[in-house]
């Protein structure tokens, strides 16, 4: 998963609770004007929550997209195209029961602008969602799961922070995806700099499937952030 699109994720966490909710049609995401984009993933499941994001690019600004989308979502009723901001991101959101319209806009380098428009499903919201057979212990909290299945591959990327601290992290999950028949193909560690704790990376590899594991140290013996990457390959 892009840099790009995980700056859309914490928008999704505006979605709120809601009861059960009877199966919906998925509202489409036209793009703006004058613009080019292409869906990411097909099926994507981002802390278990069904969701659909397209990237684009646009030669319209920042502010001539918010208009057009608060426009396009408010249909006369402001309060349901609600602004965003995070850092140089941009933003409109639109509850539109059961699912979340968000758009997050930014200027692109090259003139115009960059973004991501993503609806999510609320009604189909899966809490707590952990990925089937997941290795999970009890000094390590999941942060974020991003799920999704696109063009024959089924990919798991799982982010987490971990009191168990950095020797203990490499052992266990080099001793984990062994367990479960993984070679191990490359590794390398990162010593600790000026205010900055160890890192290590790892691939592992076995027929049909890797993982790519990341543990670092937040800071230099406190805890540790761990980002695992499973790719499952479908069969010809």
């Amino acid at each position: 998963m892009s840099r790009l699109v995980r700056h859309l994720l914490p928008a999704l966490a505006l979605s709120c609770a809601l009861g059960t909710v009877q199966a919906a049609t998925w509202p489409s995401l036209a793009l703006p004007p004058r613009s080019q984009g292409a869906p990411v993933g097909e099926e994507l499941r981002v802390n278990g929550l069904p969701t659909r994001i397209q990237r684009f690019q646009s030669e319209l600004s920042v502010a001539e997209l918010l208009a057009h989308y608060q426009r396009l979502w408010g249909a006369g009723q402001p309060a349901r195209a609600r602004p965003l901001s995070q850092g140089d991101w941009q933003g409109v959101a639109s509850l539109q029961p059961p699912f979340q319209l968000v758009l997050q806009v930014r200027p692109a380098a090259q003139g115009g602008s960059e973004g991501l428009l993503s609806v999510a499903n609320l009604g189909d919201l899966q809490r707590d969602y952990i990925p089937r057979g997941f290795p999970t212990f009890a000094d390590t909290r999941i942060v974020q799961v991003t799920d999704s299945q696109d063009s024959g591959q089924h990919s798991v990327l799982v982010q987490q922070s971990s009191r168990a601290g950095f020797v203990l992290n490499v052992e266990r999950w080099r001793r984990e995806w062994q367990r479960q028949g993984f070679q191990l193909t490359q590794e390398a560690q990162m010593p600790a700099g000026a205010g900055q704790g160890r890192g290590w990376t790892a691939f592992f590899d076995r027929p049909g499937a890797s993982v790519e594991v990341s543990v670092a140290e937040l800071t230099p013996g406190g805890d540790v952030a761990v980002t695992v990457h499973q790719l499952r390959r479908s069969r010809p």
